[in-house]
């Protein structure tokens, strides 16, 4: 059996064809490595068949063993070239392939910066993308604020990224630039992300939730991104949670992957919970009666020797596990090409997304006609083989919107706004002007309508999804985000603001 993987090795190696392969004896050749390892073979068994068989089935069971247990050792084995070689070969093929509208797959470029910073993001994109398209992590990595130097991400950096997606269960690829600008970096990885069909065509990131404070050059790069995705040919996905996105204030990488632990290693993780109170304890912090669960204490992090209790950190793995039984509540406001309907189809077919039922609501055009209206759009949906469990066409989209709403919009956009009298601490560049108000009157209105209604019939919904407004140029920037803003505030659902590229993504033939 010795000779025989022997042989059989120096025969696989040399099929892999890697360039660290080079066999110093002079007469060597790979089909006599195999021809010696079919030999070596036969031999056992023409000597002893049954002892031929016992070490052959203990050699099957202890590859398979290593196989499972994957241990963390690299031995530079053939299989990894092997790996690489079909993987180049199969990509150079689907370069020479032509597309189809029957192939197209959301393959998602998710703007996460470190995968820790923002795991929720991550953890949507992948329940997209997993089992079926590509997934990649970008991360701008911005100049050293003091010393303006430009960072970079080291190898061992990388690998412990990767080992937190492994553990989160995201099949996907971290990709990093370094940028003057957050807008600059983000239009360096949507050009240069991927590899030949293997490339992105679905943009997401998360909601900027302190848009009204974080200042006009942040905003006004927001906005750049959604412009250069668009101009990119790109779709584009705007996640908004309640609690927030961006976690990186108050985790760390070692930290969430404790918190992404299996149920085998929570007992650990219990008795580092009760080590951590006595520790606070100790400090002179209050002490909280709470009893530490395993199931508890696997969704809490810790900070130093302070806990960290769940509800004070955005909710790390509010897409990591099943979601409740509900709906996923589709606003189809616009032709986009079909991604706003696709998108929430793919999730509704995952597992942790399987008891959440497809609803679509529409724009219904002419009050008279609603029940021909909802046929057709019926017969379309059949035709793209959409399953959905109601569908609704809404005809009060022109009617005004209400006070509450309209009070929300004014409250929002107040700081933004240029008044005749008094001084004015906002940058020119993020003034909204009488003109750009009544210019942009008759969206705003159909916006906060919008609004008014998803609070009204998406109430009990697991996810809501709504076609995004379009960024026009020569908008003011903190118009449009206030308009997601209101889209989006105090909803009782996570809400994903979509919008295809105008290219069809869906068609009626199998």
């Amino acid at each position: 059996m010795s000779y025989t993987l022997i042989n059989y090795s120096c025969f696989d190696a040399s099929l892999s064809k890697s360039p660290g392969w080079r066999p110093a004896f002079k007469y060597y050749s790979m089909y006599v490595a195999f021809i010696g390892a079919l030999l070596c073979l036969v031999m056992m068994f023409i000597i002893q068949w049954w002892a031929a068989l016992i070490t052959f089935i203990f050699v099957a069971l202890l590859y398979g063993f290593v196989h499972y247990k994957k241990p963390d050792i690299n031995w530079g084995s053939s299989t990894q070239a092997h790996v690489y070689k079909s993987t180049l070969t199969s990509a150079l093929k689907l370069v020479a392939t032509k597309e189809h509208i029957k192939n197209f797959r959301p393959q998602i470029l998710v703007l996460s910066g470190a995968p820790h910073s923002r795991p929720a993001l991550v953890d949507f994109a992948g329940n997209i993308s997993k089992g079926i398209s590509l997934l990649i992590c970008g991360h701008v990595v911005l100049p050293n604020e003091q010393s303006g130097r430009k960072k970079t991400i080291n190898s061992a950096r990388i690998n412990k990224i990767y080992e937190l997606m492994s553990k989160r269960r995201v099949k996907g690829f971290y990709n990093y630039v370094t940028a003057e600008s957050l807008s600059d970096g983000a239009m360096s990885l949507l050009q240069n992300s991927g590899l030949g069909k293997l490339k992105p065509n679905t943009l997401m990131l998360g909601f900027k939730g302190d848009w009204q404070s974080c200042g006009g050059s942040s905003i006004i790069d927001y906005m750049q991104i959604i412009h250069d995705a668009f101009d990119a040919n790109f779709g584009v996905g705007i996640l908004r949670v309640s609690k927030g996105l961006d976690i990186s204030h108050h985790i760390t990488e070692e930290e969430l992957i404790l918190a992404s632990t299996s149920k085998s290693q929570k007992q650990a993780l219990t008795t580092a919970a009760a080590q951590s109170k006595k520790d606070a304890t100790d400090e002179g912090a209050e002490e909280e009666d709470v009893e530490f669960d395993p199931d508890e204490v696997a969704m809490t992090t810790f900070i130093g020797s302070k806990r960290l209790q769940r509800n004070k950190v955005p909710e790390v793995n509010r897409f990591h596990q099943k979601q409740k039984k509900g709906t996923i509540d589709v606003w189809w406001l616009f032709d986009d090409g079909g991604l706003t309907l696709l998108i929430p189809y793919i999730l509704s077919t995952k597992l942790y997304w399987q008891d959440c039922k497809l609803r679509v609501f529409l724009a219904g055009t002419k009050k008279g006609e609603l029940n021909k209206e909802r046929k057709n759009m019926a017969t379309l949906l059949s035709k793209f083989r959409i399953e959905y469990h109601d569908m609704e066409v809404i005809p009060s989209f022109g009617k005004a919107p209400s006070k509450n709403s309209e009070q929300i919009f004014k409250a929002t956009v107040e700081p933004f706004r240029k008044h005749s009298t008094g001084s004015n601490s906002v940058d020119n560049n993020m003034i909204i002007s009488d003109e750009a108000l009544v210019d942009n009157k008759d969206r705003t209105n159909r916006h906060l309508r919008t609004r008014d209604l998803v609070c009204e019939k998406s109430s009990a919904a697991a996810l809501i999804v709504m076609t995004l407004p379009v960024p026009r140029k020569g908008l003011p920037a903190p118009l449009y985000m206030a308009w997601l803003d209101c889209l989006t505030k105090n909803l009782p659902a996570p809400v994903l603001l979509l919008r295809g590229n105008q290219e069809s993504v869906m068609t009626f033939y199998s």
